[in-house]
């Protein structure tokens, strides 16, 4: 069951190729993963600015999620930051710049 809500896409399809956003949610909803729109995204979003580069964040299977959208998408590159589970809330972010 794919959790991304077609409305979200919509607000992303003004920032992002809707061929990306279809690689997105194909893959979600073929692996089951809820995705999160995430960081600096949404910061800018809120500010009235566009994004500089598109953010998320899915609770498992980030590999086998990357391999699939690269798939469909026939090549390209994404970055992926790990989540730091420490003692308390979780915390992720760049570990370095």
């Amino acid at each position: 069951m794919c959790k991304v809500k077609l409305q979200n896409l919509a607000r992303l399809s003004a920032y992002y190729p809707e061929r990306l956003l279809k690689a997105l949610a194909e893959a979600a909803g073929r692996d089951g993963i809820e995705l999160h729109v995430v960081g600096g995204t949404v910061r800018d979003m809120l500010m009235g600015k566009h994004p500089g580069d598109l953010d998320i964040a899915l609770e498992k299977g980030a590999i086998p999620f990357v391999h699939t959208v690269i798939s469909t998408l026939g090549g390209g590159a994404l970055l992926i930051f790990p989540v730091l589970r420490l003692k308390g809330p979780a915390w992720s972010g760049r570990t370095s710049r």
